[in-house]
């Protein structure tokens, strides 16, 4: 019976599914047929024979009598009138270890002559961690690690934290971990004079006097905020490639400065 959907293409409704349901499949099952293309997958306890014809560039195969992680997975590496299966695990840059799919290695390319990646192991990013403890002490933020929340500590004595050379996409949080008033400042510093921020960050006064103020850079040369005796603090910035673009919340007794 033909069903009308406002916006659709009149569709057919069938039994099939209802037919399906409860069918039991044989040991071996070559599935779905796309004329032209051929067999797609398949299922059974003996793999298909290397120049079969009929699987189609790609089909896979569950040997569903397989013995180990090695001889259970397949997939057609010759053609549609001479099937060639080999396992998932021997295609390059795979690999089904224990501890799951790993990355391949990456070689020197032809078109990037004379720079050797050779046994180089890429994954993105530096630490994978989402959250990073920054020390106690000056520190200089990786590149790397954008992206990440860095969390600050009670300090022992004024600190200061570099950002890294400007590059378009860079996105840091900072975040205070006190649970009372530090003794000390915390400056967060772009890496150059004229990398300086722009944006706006709402400062929370924390005696009472003035209670909430919007505090902004001068949007011309201020390349560093000064957070003086935080009680906390969330900061976010982001780089466009030229200036840092800085949002958040500092709550102080102090109020925060610009230089």
């Amino acid at each position: 019976m033909a069903v009308l959907t406002t916006g659709v293409t009149p569709e057919v409704k069938h039994n099939l599914p209802n037919q399906m349901s409860g069918s039991r499949f044989p040991a071996t099952y070559a599935g779905t047929f796309v004329p032209g293309l051929g067999r797609l997958h398949g299922h059974g306890l003996v793999i298909p024979t290397d120049g079969d014809t009929g699987w189609a560039k790609s089909a896979t195969f569950h040997h569903t009598d397989g013995s180990g992680v090695d001889d259970l997975m397949y997939i057609n590496n010759g053609s549609l009138t001479s099937c060639t299966f080999v396992s998932i695990t021997s295609v390059a840059g795979a690999d089904f270890g224990a501890t799951g799919l790993q990355a391949d290695t990456i070689t020197e390319s032809t078109t990037n002559a004379g720079t050797s990646f050779t046994d180089q192991v890429i994954f993105p990013g530096g630490d994978q961690t989402l959250m990073i403890s920054l020390a106690d002490a000056n520190t200089t933020i990786l590149e790397a690690n954008s992206s990440k929340v860095h969390l600050i500590p009670n300090v022992s004595a004024d600190r200061i934290y570099t950002l890294p050379p400007n590059a378009a996409g860079l996105y840091y949080e900072f975040w205070s971990t006190l649970v009372a008033a530090d003794g000390h400042d915390v400056q967060i510093v772009a890496d150059n004079a004229a990398d300086f921020y722009k944006g706006t960050l709402r400062w929370l006064d924390t005696n009472g006097t003035t209670q909430y103020v919007l505090l902004s850079p001068n949007g011309t040369n201020d390349h560093t905020l000064n957070i003086i005796l935080p009680i906390g603090f969330h900061i976010k910035m982001y780089c466009d490639g030229t200036n840092w673009f800085i949002t958040g919340t500092v709550e102080a007794d102090a109020t925060p400065t610009w230089t």
